[in-house]
C-alpha cells in the first residue's frame, strides 16, 4: 500500500483550509504564493504512524508548528500538537480513516492556537 503523496503534503491544505474556516484573516495562502504577508506558520510532520501495540491499532500523528512574523522574521509562537486515534481494524483502510480523523483534530487545535496566538 502506498501514499497518493507524502504526507506531509498532504496535511498542507487541511492546515489553510482550517485557518479559513475561522475567519480571522483576509487571506490564508499556500506555497508556492509568493507575494507578501503578515505571519507564515511553518509546519513540520514528525510521526505518522499506525500502530499495532494493541488488540485495535491506532495512528498516531505529531506536528510541530512555528507561527512566524514576517516583518521581523521573528517566531511568535511554538507548539507541538499531538493526537491518537484509534482505528477499527487491523489493515491499511482502517488506518487511512484513523489518520483522517487525526488530521482534523491536529489542523483543528493548529488553527485555534493561530488566531488565540494573534489574538491575545
Amino acid at each position: 500500500n502506498r501514499w497518493i503523496a507524502p504526507p506531509a503534503n498532504m496535511l498542507l491544505p487541511l492546515v489553510a483550509q482550517q485557518v479559513r474556516r475561522l475567519g480571522y484573516f483576509k487571506a490564508v495562502v499556500t506555497t508556492p504564493f509568493s507575494g507578501s504577508t503578515n505571519y507564515r506558520l511553518d509546519t513540520r510532520l514528525i510521526l505518522l504512524q499506525q500502530e499495532f501495540m494493541q488488540p485495535t491499532s491506532k495512528v498516531r500523528l505529531v506536528l510541530q508548528a512555528s507561527l512566524i512574523n514576517n516583518n521581523t522574521n521573528r517566531i511568535i509562537a511554538s507548539r507541538r500538537f499531538q493526537v491518537s486515534v484509534k482505528a477499527s481494524g487491523n489493515n491499511p483502510y482502517s488506518g487511512v480513516m484513523a489518520a483522517n480523523q487525526a488530521a482534523a483534530i491536529v489542523t483543528t487545535r493548529m488553527a485555534r492556537f493561530v488566531v488565540r496566538t494573534l489574538t491575545r
